[in-house]
């Protein structure tokens, strides 16, 4: 109610203008709030660019906690484990719940997978059962809460497939983060993840549908190394428009 009453009272004024992370956000401030749309600039979020490997193999984690989960995500890499990952909250859009038996489904098919799970939680009772889930589907995972941002891109930097499977986001950071550092990404076809990753990730339309996403990883999983390695270049080529300068120069062109 209060952003609908600033946004009323700001629309009329001539020397304001608005600055969103995508179009999908844009649109949707324009519908909701009345506000013209030649008065909206789509400006991206800035993304880091990939560490490279040889670096990110070299780097040093700020806590022990974080060192040794690293090193035990490596240890299962070492054993033959394919790592999947999200990084973000519990909360229900992020629909990180069918993440266990999407694991539990794809492994009868793949072999080992360790599913790694890594952010503030927000909601500890989503996240509590989360735990659960992962039990009950006699999963392998690893969890970790508040991390650094050099963990999160080692972690990226350790991950065969990054899982996105929000059924609402306004931008999809890490998304683009995952593709910044070589992950190949399945995410949920929403308006954002489309616009964002512009045809350099599978999308999986039937969003809560566990059996569509199994059939994707598992289709990923299975391809040679160099079909792999195309899609790992797709993303990082995509993630590249996100790059502080390419942000700037937009913002530039604006002002």
């Amino acid at each position: 109610m209060y952003l609908k009453f600033i946004f009323s009272a700001l629309r009329f004024s001539k020397s304001v203008c608005y600055i969103t992370p995508s179009d999908f956000t844009k649109e949707s401030l324009s519908e909701k709030y009345g506000i013209h749309k030649g008065k909206i600039f789509e400006i991206p979020n800035v993304i880091k660019e990939n560490t490279p490997k040889d670096k990110l193999m070299e780097m040093v984690l700020p806590l022990n906690e974080e060192q040794a989960f690293i090193s035990k995500i490596k240890e299962y890499k070492s054993k033959g484990y394919v790592v999947v990952s999200n990084v973000g909250s519990f909360e229900a859009r992020k629909n990180v719940s069918i993440l266990p038996e999407l694991v539990a489904k794809a492994m009868t098919e793949t072999g080992p997978i360790l599913l790694v799970k890594v952010g503030v939680a927000i909601d500890n009772i989503r996240e509590d059962e989360f735990i659960q889930e992962c039990k009950k589907n006699n999963i392998t995972y690893m969890l970790f809460g508040s991390s650094s941002n050099e963990m999160i891109n080692y972690i990226y930097g350790l991950t065969d497939v990054y899982l996105a499977p929000s059924t609402y986001e306004g931008f999809g950071r890490t998304v683009i983060e995952a593709q910044a550092n070589s992950s190949i990404v399945i995410a949920s076809d929403i308006d954002a993840h489309r616009e964002i990753t512009n045809g350099s990730a599978i999308l999986v339309k039937d969003i809560n549908n566990v059996e569509a996403w199994k059939a994707e990883l598992v289709k990923i999983l299975k391809l040679n190394k160099n079909d792999r390695d195309e899609l790992k270049l797709s993303g990082v080529t995509n993630s590249q428009r996100f790059s502080t300068e390419n942000v700037i120069n937009k913002l530039v062109r604006i002002l």
